[in-house]
């Protein structure tokens, strides 16, 4: 998947020798052949040192099997992630049920606006960035997923839960079991940034957004979306930080515009560079993205 690939391209960035196998060819394989990353040669099953493998393959899949019977060592794609982590001296993790690769893309094209050097690895693919960016390394900029409790590894520096609903209970058990989850990742950050209208997550100790609560840190106000342009006012602690227009954001993206927001504000980029970076955001892949029409009918 993307998120795979963007750790194929960054680890290769960092002169690691990278090889891949996918089940299918792709846009994204050819992009990681571009890369100068092998895909799909079977003798690099026999000559890497160690396999990240994604949670999505099952324990009985052929390349797995092969794995095991030439005694290599496994990891999973989260364990590697987390240890990249370890490496900068500032990451940010966006986790959520909901829109975790739109926030990190806006957060990221704020970072680049702002001229602070910056890695970004994320699940989907931003239309400027792809799914894999690198400017520098003083800050790594991830979204994180919880399928398979895969949040557990992280503990990152900043660590932002948009939200959280009845996504991968299997992983869980109860939704409880997945709140309380999403609850210890904010706690193991070391400054937390959490929804505050929504009702699983603790607000203690904790950076806070709303949409338009202005009990919270970050919060939107004068919200309107006729259908193609975003418009709102963003408020900081310091009062209103800047007034927004996209047309690539929609009406429910307003939690994601006060969430990056509340995150930059404590990288120390102000209101300007924000509204700046926020306005460069193109869409992401598959994410409200037009199509073209059909009958005369817009399709997305």
């Amino acid at each position: 998947g993307a998120s795979m690939a963007a750790l194929s391209l960054i680890m290769k960035s960092k002169g690691f020798d990278v090889s891949g196998y996918d089940a299918t060819e792709s846009e994204l394989t050819e992009k990681l052949r571009g890369g100068g990353i092998r895909v799909n040669v079977e003798s690099d099953l026999e000559n890497c040192d160690l396999a990240v493998v994604s949670s999505a393959i099952s324990d009985d899949n052929r390349v797995i099997r092969r794995l095991n019977d030439l005694k290599k060592a496994i990891v999973s794609r989260a364990w590697l992630l987390s240890g990249l982590c370890k490496s900068y001296p500032l990451t940010v993790g966006v986790a959520g049920t909901h829109g975790k690769t739109t926030c990190t893309c806006l957060i990221a094209h704020v970072l680049k606006s702002a001229e602070r050097g910056f890695t970004l690895h994320v699940g989907g693919e931003d239309a400027d960035f792809g799914n894999a960016y690198i400017s520098g390394n003083d800050i790594f900029l991830t979204e994180i997923c919880e399928f398979k409790r895969n949040i557990a590894y992280f503990s990152p520096s900043v660590g932002v839960v948009l939200n959280v609903d009845n996504d991968h209970e299997e992983s869980y058990g109860s939704f409880e079991n997945l709140a309380a989850e999403f609850r210890a990742y904010a706690g193991r950050s070391k400054i937390a940034v959490v929804n505050l209208d929504d009702e699983n997550l603790s607000r203690e100790s904790a950076v806070t957004f709303s949409f338009s609560n202005p009990a919270a840190d970050f919060f939107a106000k004068d919200v309107s979306f006729d259908g193609k342009t975003l418009e709102c006012a963003v408020f900081g602690r310091i009062g209103r930080l800047f007034d927004l227009k996209s047309r690539a954001l929609r009406y429910h993206d307003v939690y994601n515009v006060v969430a990056a927001t509340a995150v930059c504000s404590l990288l120390g980029i102000d209101g300007k560079e924000i509204k700046r970076g926020i306005e460069s955001f193109r869409g992401v892949k598959r994410r409200n993205e037009f199509l073209g029409e059909y009958d005369n009918v817009p399709v997305y």
